[in-house]
């Protein structure tokens, strides 16, 4: 069974027609035009500034030494040029490639 509704009775239309037509409930700014806002006094920045190099140098002394070595092999590398050359730059292509988990290049 079906019920089909062609038109609205007389009762209900009027209470339709006021919720059509009531006005929508504004948000706090579009009532004051004023928006809220936040400031940092600069005593609380240099606290925050402060905190925020404590913890880069307790994670760079969690970290293991410097490896001369390694620094030394790459500063090399850049003044002849390696990271320039089309095998370096297709090789780290396809190794990003792989490690995205996009297949490499077809055969």
């Amino acid at each position: 069974m079906s019920m089909k509704i062609n038109q609205v009775t007389q009762a209900y239309g009027v209470e339709f027609q006021k919720a059509i037509n009531k006005p929508k409930a504004l948000g706090k700014e579009e009532k004051t035009g004023r928006s809220d806002s936040v400031t940092v006094s600069p005593k609380a920045r240099e606290k925050a500034s402060a905190a925020e190099a404590e913890n880069t140098t307790a994670l760079a002394k969690s970290h293991p030494e410097i490896r001369q070595e390694k620094v030394d092999e790459v500063k090399r590398k850049l003044e002849e040029g390696f990271y320039s050359t089309p095998e370096f730059t297709e090789a780290l292509a396809d190794r990003l490639m792989k490690e995205f988990g996009f297949e490499g290049p077809k055969a």
